[in-house]
């Protein structure tokens, strides 16, 4: 789940010395006690419902 939108990030590359600002954008995403990164172009952002909320289904 992440809870925030998605952060610009920096990209260093390297073998030219280039600091790209900005250039992707990423969400934090916790699952359990897990802390994974994603792409934001690599997912689909929803709205969380909770299980309650719709007879459990």
């Amino acid at each position: 789940m992440a809870t925030q939108d998605a952060s610009a990030t920096d990209d260093y590359f390297p073998s030219s010395g280039a600091v790209v600002i900005g250039g992707k954008k990423m969400y934090t995403v916790q699952y359990n006690h897990r802390v994974a990164l994603v792409y934001a172009n690599g997912v689909t952002a929803t709205t969380a419902t909770h299980h309650w909320e719709n007879g459990g289904v």
